[in-house]
């Protein structure tokens, strides 16, 4: 019975998505989760470690900018999972998102909690979702 039910719906989500066509192509929200610390350069491969290096500031400012000048994007996403972002690093997140906001799009910022410093950063933002 369940493996009917899972086929029904696997065949309607197919039919769906193909008399739809493009449609998800052209509207996008880039997801960026912040996590842990963020470095200022990007990290170095450690042999030893076997959990992939975490994203730049660089990398992630640049993505930012990207999504603020590309079409498709609609809208971004920023969610905190106890970052640690200095003052520094906030101010140029702050300039990203101030580029999203200025070409028109909206920033949502997710977060199971925050302190002062990430209240500095997610005051850019659109909207502030806190569970």
């Amino acid at each position: 019975m369940l493996r009917r039910f899972l086929w029904t719906f696997l065949i309607a989500a197919l039919a769906a998505s193909a008399s739809v066509g493009s449609a998800f192509a052209e509207d996008t929200v880039a997801v960026f989760k912040l996590s842990g610390a963020i470095n200022e350069s990007p990290a170095s491969v450690d042999l030893f470690s076997f959990s992939p290096p975490g994203p730049s500031l660089l990398d992630v400012v640049q993505r930012i900018e990207k999504s603020a000048s590309d079409e498709k994007v609609k809208a971004i996403v920023l969610m905190s999972n106890g970052a640690s972002i200095g003052r520094a690093q906030t101010e140029e997140l702050r300039q990203a998102m101030a580029k999203v906001r200025a070409a028109g799009k909206e920033i949502y910022v997710h977060s199971d909690s925050f302190d002062i410093s990430d209240y500095a950063l997610f005051a850019g933002a659109s909207r502030v979702s806190v569970v």
